[in-house]
């Protein structure tokens, strides 16, 4: 186990599902609202990469900004790790602190765009405060009914949702029940990034800096569904009452 994947991590929120589905939902928010202003995306980093790659053979004139969105999302993933050292010091809940900071963050976000107003140095905090909030958050809910769960990269979601829809089509027994599982979970995940996009696009065009905001209501719903604890209870001893 590490700090970014905490035990009981596909059991710490109460409508496990729904949690996914906002989370993805504030990710592809994010994305549909930088892209739409700057041209970059600060989810989903796959895309980043490639821009790099890109940028580095003169395709791509606004690759360094895609750079930054790269470096900011390592860096939200550092201050998840840093968080998780915290809260097990203190005994306090893992993932209730990754969404919390994630969403300071993205008014961090708000109010330093809402400042600089307009110019280069926009796009530049932009892509990487932006980036940053969205890898805390990400860190946030990595499993779902014992699945891997992922909210900012959608490519293999896309492939274990194909994949568990044939299980779910041939399969029989308790594994048929997980692959309904897994096809239900990237159905979700992938209408809920593209809602966001959609509903961060027309934002941006609409709201301006404004929108930023948007992004983080459905990071404090998650926080309201987040149980007390982000690890699962020691399990009680035969006999035990509880």
């Amino acid at each position: 186990m590490t700090p970014n994947d905490p035990a009981g991590a596909g059991t710490t929120f109460r409508a496990p599902l729904m949690v996914l589905a906002l989370l993805t939902l504030t990710a592809g928010f994010a994305d549909g609202y930088a892209l739409s202003r700057y041209g970059v995306f600060v989810a989903n980093q796959s895309g980043n990469i490639v821009h790099v790659g890109m940028g580095l053979v003169g395709q791509d004139p606004i690759w360094r900004l895609s750079l930054l969105s790269i470096l900011g999302f390592a860096l939200g993933g550092c201050l998840a790790w840093l968080v998780a050292r915290v809260s097990d010091m203190h005994d306090w809940s893992t993932v209730r602190l990754r969404l919390v900071a994630g969403g300071l963050l993205v008014l961090v976000w708000w109010a330093t765009v809402t400042i600089i107003g307009s110019g280069e140095l926009l796009g530049m905090m932009s892509a990487l405060l932006g980036a940053t909030a969205m890898g805390v958050t990400a860190t946030a809910l990595t499993r779902v009914a014992g699945v891997q769960a992922q909210t900012s990269f959608q490519s293999g979601t896309v492939l274990r949702s194909a994949e568990g829809l044939m299980d779910w089509a041939a399969g029989k027994g308790p594994g048929r029940r997980t692959a309904r599982t897994l096809a239900l979970m990237g159905l979700i995940t992938v209408l809920a990034y593209a809602t966001g996009g959609a509903c961060g696009a027309l934002a941006a065009s609409v709201m301006h800096t404004q929108a930023v905001l948007l992004g983080a209501i459905p990071i404090v719903v998650a926080l309201l569904l987040a149980h007390p604890l982000a690890d699962d209870p020691a399990p009680a001893p035969p006999g035990d009452p509880r």
